[in-house]
């Protein structure tokens, strides 16, 4: 197994954090037609991904912009 260290796995991570926001944005413009910069703001301060795969489920199933926005910080 090859060695990784702590700086390669914050890459990682950080790496992970950013694909996942790209992906609920891709999501919410396929499903609402826009890619909405005021939930991509927002999305910018979450850094967890397990927060940020919530959100993502949340999206896929949300009514409206405005139901998801509601489940942002």
């Amino acid at each position: 197994m090859a060695f990784v260290s702590i700086w390669e796995k914050v890459a990682m991570e950080k790496g992970r954090v950013q694909t996942m926001r790209e992906v609920i944005i891709d999501d919410l413009a396929a499903r609402f037609g826009s890619k909405p910069a005021r939930v991509k703001k927002k999305l910018e301060s979450i850094t967890t991904v397990a927060r940020l795969k919530s959100l993502h489920r949340s999206a896929i199933a949300a009514e409206s912009l405005a139901e998801l926005e509601a489940r942002l910080p």
